[in-house]
């Protein structure tokens, strides 16, 4: 009498977390990192992050075109005229800004993962590169919720109040933008990207990835923000 074979662990479906991930991560990371390595997925965080990042959109569109009416265009740049070109305009430059709440942070979420297999890979862990995408989607969380705290404190204010793109950028002041030069634009920038809730996004990260491929905290948290770094600077 033949055997009925058994499916193999490998072949049994993976457990489902849903939206229950992206909330452990934010009240009980240790849990949250348990369900990354058990069902790899990042499909609900980065549906969170891309509607929290559209609704951010929504809240500082008013102030983005206020300011983008005001600033005096490059030189050898042609200006709109008219009422309907100008229109045009701003569509274009609010499309744009929501096409980047799709596009940059997936591509974060891809090369965080792609930085994290490396590093884990010489540390001789095989932990799946799929593992470190859902523990970078998964970790982007809070910063998204900053995002959308700081649109909504945008939102309060009159958009005709703002006069450049620095005003936006430290008219909520939970980044390093408010201890730059007001007057040197790149400083404010650069400096607008260390945010409160961005350096919590990077502190789970750390904790995440020195559980997940069992290497030093020290080690995860020069690479969670060595990559902090770099993306300040790319981004």
């Amino acid at each position: 009498m033949s055997s009925v074979p058994q499916p193999s662990s490998s072949d049994a479906p993976r457990p489902k977390a849903g939206l229950s991930l992206p909330r452990d991560i934010i009240v009980a990371p240790a849990r949250a990192f348990a369900k990354v390595a058990a069902t790899h997925e990042w499909i609900p965080a980065y549906a969170l992050i891309v509607v929290a990042s559209l609704c951010t959109t929504a809240l500082i569109a008013p102030a983005l075109v206020h300011i983008a009416a005001v600033t005096p265009p490059p030189p050898d740049t042609i200006a709109p005229h008219g009422a309907a070109a100008i229109a045009t305009a701003q569509r274009g430059l609010i499309a744009t800004y929501a096409v980047g709440q799709f596009t940059i942070p997936l591509l974060l979420i891809l090369l965080t993962a792609s930085a994290l297999t490396t590093v884990a890979r010489f540390k001789a862990q095989t932990t799946s590169y799929v593992t470190y995408v859902s523990l970078a989607a998964n970790c982007m969380i809070p910063s998204v919720i900053g995002g959308l705290l700081t649109a909504i404190g945008i939102r309060a204010h009159d958009p005709t109040s703002f006069a450049n793109i620095q005003g936006l950028l430290t008219a909520v002041p939970t980044n390093l933008a408010v201890f730059a030069n007001q007057r040197n634009d790149r400083e404010v920038a650069f400096l607008a990207r260390f945010d409160l809730f961005d350096i919590w996004s990077y502190v789970l990260l750390a904790f995440g990835f020195a559980e997940i491929a069992k290497v030093k905290f020290v080690t995860a948290l020069i690479v969670a923000f060595g990559l902090s770094f770099l993306f300040a600077i790319l981004f």
